[in-house]
């Protein structure tokens, strides 16, 4: 015989599975499942297990599986502190053997929870243990698990306190146990002669302080932990503590227990009502109230994690029908090979008690429902019930089981059951909730398949709710085999991720009072992609820092704001991550460097070094699989011919940051500065189009000199597509780089020039001419020098000092040569002309822009040319000669309309305008104002919109269109008013009373 090391039943000898309990009695070690990289051998056996016994399991079977490259990681891991009270004095007064029997004992006590938890065991210091949960495997509910195994801890210590009393008469042996959640990095520590797998880091730190603070027979949490898992355990508030490097002292709490509600899921709070599910929810309650028809069901609530699933019972929970016997459990992560484990959590919620009670009560109220049903039969249903019921370290048994026919008890207990649950229905419908199926536990998963044909013939409807994907082997095998005997009253609801109206209001919903930017609530849009779960985590944690200013965020290209992916949705990615095998998750880890977006070729190159191309075909299979990443198909068509390019995206933003995040700044930098060089020769024909993404790479991989290069270029090419906030911060980005660069001084001169000619056009006229004064410090050369002047004599006309205005353009022509005729010369007389019209003297405004036509008609600028006919039309206009002045708009309209200058369109479109509303011809006139705004929009021309908003205000008063008129009119004021927020000086009779440009 040999016996079952969970339910301690013995078992014939050549059984591989308990016929009691189900799990599985031999076990192959990790060497052995490795047959084509590893020996077989028992000494290869034996070693591994020499290993286990010195360091984590999981981490030697990591080990093992990456061939001895396990790589440092970036980990959020809940780490756990407990050392033995009073340790010192009890070595004074013992005998050192007695001292390491009673620490042996006590070691086990606070070792077995730690293992039982899957935690990691990292250091025995004495008499105290360092573990953590989170590496080198993750779990979802790392930090759950962490506080489940320091309660037993705490239970395991006091039994251990009662027998050292009882045996040896050594009274006061206690622990204390400290907790904290934080980022670390989990590697190898040490040298060629010994190593350790330990975590390091301020977060470890803290959690050590925690443990020093905690009173003994208590457990001490940090805020950052009890954010995790307030709504499983009962908490009493400690307080703040100072801890040492720390400017402000850390909230601490007790954690007294795991809360024992009446059900487990009452105590979820959600801060928004029910958002996009409302049809699936009446759905369900639809087929709830058939039931009272004697009308069973299966329904199965389908989705990917975070989706809704449990958020939907909740919702039913609410409003539990009358005359309804309604049971739920759920599976946990820890417990798939705990047989029964979900049985137990629906019978006992069934029976009213919660899902850990051990209350002798329940047997009693078991005993009297199977009384009520089974008079003469008492013995054929309840014995074997109260069986499986009982944990297998609950021994004694208020009755017994005379058999040693194994597989006749198990099938017995299952006819017990659902002879149990039909006379129940008879009674009142039953609706049974399996919550989280995919981690259900084997024996449960055959209780519910044998219970399924209840819903055949009797009001009894089962409530499902898993991921389906072939990633969670149990519940997809659940579903295409057993379920589809059933398909008839089988209903699956599949839940998908919110569309973009739903997401923003569950985002307001969350906000409440708080004012979050349309900006945040964009990206927090963007990098939840709808998961409900995802936009209630993200949005929580940006509130929780709302005190730090997040209601402004710059507008950017690929740079955005970084919003903290919060430390419960990186537990549930990084525990799939941690399922893959070595190779796939190095191909993953390096596609999250590249981007979101990934092309096959550039991935094989960069890891071209670590799999064969054979593995790295393998590889993304299998994360195409396991749903990591999709087929991005983009077409590029031109005339002649489309290009299929072989690209991936990963399915999830949010995956690529966690799992961008989880690698080493080192690796990351290496990885990043390789995939720019090979960038680099793979678009050396089209590197226009990647500017942006190798100024990312390159600045993230320390080459900085190529990383100002390529965001100079980024940003010369947003200006030139007026992406005027993009240009400004991609500008603002190579300035960050040009000290750290020795950067040429003709390129930070032109930075300075470029954004200049940026702020001018978006109207924010003090740092425009800031920026140009910085411009005119790097520029060496007296022609560059002019330039700017007549620049900045520009920017003062447009923002009404006119004294300003000409001060810089005689500034300028002093400069230049007077002799020479070129284009900044016809410019800079130009520009005094406007500044003599705007000013009233029409003569002079005329000889100085005529000046400037002769100086151009020997050199033939059309460009140039086109802004003094603009001009000329518009002093001919003020003269009242409306057909010269039309002549010369139209000249000007023609040259831009062939140059295609937007900036001069606008302005060319508003003045033609301005000319026909002069001569009454107002249907000619609004078709000139509307092609003016269609250029300022595009160009975020404010100087422009203002007045030809203001202008068509005009019209539309003409024409008793008041309403639209009011309109017209608010739109101007109203960016006056923005401008007037910036510009103190502003002349509004420039602005608005000027009409033309």
């Amino acid at each position: 015989m040999i016996q079952c090391p969970s339910c301690k039943k013995e078992c014939p000898e050549n059984s591989n599975f308990c016929l009691n309990c189900g799990n599985p009695l031999r076990t192959k070690s990790f060497l052995n499942s490795r047959t084509d990289e590893i020996d077989n051998s028992t000494s290869t056996d034996s070693i591994t297990e020499t290993l286990k016994r010195l360091m984590p399991t999981s981490y030697v079977e990591k080990l093992i599986a990456s061939k001895g490259k396990l790589e440092g990681e970036r980990r959020v891991v809940t780490i756990l502190f407990s050392d033995v009270k009073g340790s010192t004095s009890l070595a004074e007064n013992l005998d050192p053997e007695e001292v390491l029997e009673v620490m042996n004992g006590a070691f086990n006590v606070l070792i077995e929870p730690i293992t039982r938890y899957e935690g990691t065991l990292a250091r025995l210091m004495g008499d105290a243990i360092l573990a953590f949960f989170g590496a080198p495997i993750a779990h979802e509910d790392d930090p759950y698990r962490a506080c489940r195994a320091a309660l037993d801890i705490l239970e395991g210590a006091r039994k251990y306190s009662r027998k050292l009393e009882l045996e040896k008469g050594i009274k006061g042996f206690g622990v204390r146990v400290g907790i904290n959640t934080g980022l670390v990095v989990v590697a190898e520590v040490g040298t060629d002669l010994r190593v350790e797998y330990t975590a390091m880091g301020d977060a470890v730190n803290i959690a050590a302080r925690m443990e020093s603070a905690a009173e003994p027979g208590t457990i001490l949490i940090t805020e950052s932990t009890r954010k995790l898992i307030q709504k499983d355990f009962d908490l009493f508030y400690v307080g703040p503590i100072q801890v040492k490097g720390k400017s402000n002292p850390i909230n601490t709490y007790r954690v007294r227990d795991i809360k024992r509600d009446e059900y487990i899921f009452e105590n979820q709070k959600h801060y928004s009502p029910l958002i996009g599910r409302e049809k699936e929810l009446i759905k369900i309650q639809e087929s709830i109230n058939q039931l009272n028809e004697g009308v069973g069901k299966v329904i199965s609530i389908i989705g990917d994690g975070g989706i809704g699933k449990s958020r939907l019972v909740a919702e039913l929970r609410k409003e539990k029908p009358y005359g309804l016997k309604w049971s739920e459990g759920r599976a946990l992560t820890y417990t798939l090979n705990n047989s029964y484990h979900m049985f137990r959590c629906i019978l006992k919620n069934y029976l009213g008690f919660h899902h850990e009670s051990l209350d002798e009560s329940m047997f009693e109220k078991l005993y009297s429902r199977v009384a009520n049903h089974f008079e003469n039969k008492i013995e054929e249903i309840y014995p074997f019930i109260e069986h499986f019921l009982k944990s297998y370290d609950h021994s004694d048994s208020t009755t017994s089981i005379f058999s040693d026919d194994l597989l006749a008890i198990k099938g017995q207990f299952h006819y017990a059951l659902k002879e149990l649950l039909r006379r129940e229905s008879s009674q009142q419908p039953v609706l049974l909730i399996w919550e989280d199926l995919q981690w259900c536990d084997f024996p449960s998963l055959e209780i519910l398949n044998d219970l399924l044909p209840l819903t055949l013939d009797s009001p009894v409807l089962f409530l499902l709710q898993y991921r389906m994907d072939e990633n969670e082997k149990r519940a997809w095998n659940f579903h295409h085999n057993n379920l589809k005997e059933y398909h008839e009253n089988h209903e699956i609801i599949s839940l998908h991720p919110l569309d973009e109206s739903e997401s923003l209001s569950l985002i307001r919903n969350l906000a409440g009072s708080n004012n979050l930017s349309l900006d945040i609530q964009n990206q927090i849009i963007e990098k939840s992609e709808g998961n409900p779960a995802f936009l209630e985590e993200v949005t929580n944690s940006i509130l929780e820092s709302s005190s730090q200013q997040v209601t402004t965020l710059s507008r950017t290209i690929n740079y955005r704001h970084e919003i903290k992916v919060p430390s419960i949705l990186q537990n549930v990615i990084m525990a799939r991550v941690d399922g893959l095998e070595p190779l796939d998750k190095i191909t993953l880890q390096t596609a999250s460097v590249i981007g979101r977006v990934f092309q096959k070729d550039l991935l094989s190159f960069v890891i071209k070094n670590d799999l064969t191309d054979d593995e790295f075909e393998k590889s993304l299979n299998e994360l195409q699989q396991k749903e990591f990443i999709l087929r991005h198909l983009p077409v590029n068509i031109t005339f002649t011919k489309s290009i299929l390019q072989k690209e991936y995206i990963f399915k999830q933003e949010i995956a690529q940051d966690v799992i961008y995040n989880s690698l080493l700044i080192s690796q990351r930098q290496n990885l990043h500065r390789q995939i720019g060089e090979l960038m680099e020769n793979f678009h050396s024909n089209s590197i226009g189009d990647f500017v942006n993404t190798l100024a990312i790479h390159f600045e993230k991989g320390k080459d900085l000199k190529k990383a100002f290069h390529y965001y100079k270029i980024s940003a010369e090419r947003a200006k030139d597509f007026f992406a005027n906030e993009d240009a400004i911060f991609l500008y603002s980005k190579a300035l960050e780089l040009s000290d750290q660069t020795n950067s040429d001084s003709v390129d930070l001169a032109q930075i300075y020039e470029s954004m200049g000619d940026v702020y001018s056009l978006k109207a924010e006229y003090s740092k425009a001419i800031d920026h140009f004064n910085l411009s005119s410090k790097y520029y060496k050369d007296s022609g560059s020098h002019a330039k700017i002047y007549f620049k900045c004599g520009q920017v003062f006309e447009l923002w009404g000092n006119y004294e300003k205005a000409l001060e810089n353009y005689n500034a300028g022509l002093t400069i230049v040569h007077k002799k020479d005729s070129n284009a900044l010369i016809a410019h800079i007389y130009a520009g005094m002309g406007m500044v003599c019209y705007r000013q009233g003297d029409l003569i002079q405004a005329e000889k100085l822009t005529e000046r400037a036509l002769q100086i151009l008609r020997k050199i033939n600028d059309e460009s140039t040319m086109a802004s003094v006919y603009n001009n000329l039309g518009i002093i001919f206009c003020k003269l009242g000669e409306l057909e010269k002045s039309l002549e010369y708009h139209k000249n000007s309209l023609q040259i831009r309309e062939k140059l295609g200058f937007a900036s001069g369109l606008a302005a060319s479109n508003n003045n033609l305008g301005y000319v026909y509303q002069l001569k009454d011809d107002l249907e000619k006139a609004i078709e000139y104002y509307e092609k003016s705004l269609k250029y300022c929009e595009r160009m975020g021309n404010q100087h422009g919109l203002a007045r030809t908003f203001d202008n068509l205000s005009h019209i539309y008063i003409k024409q008793g269109k008041q309403e639209l008129a009011m309109e017209y009119n608010l739109k101007a004021i109203s960016i006056l008013g923005k401008i007037a927020k910036e510009e103190a000086n502003i002349n509004a009779d420039v602005w608005l009373q000027s009409s033309v440009w």
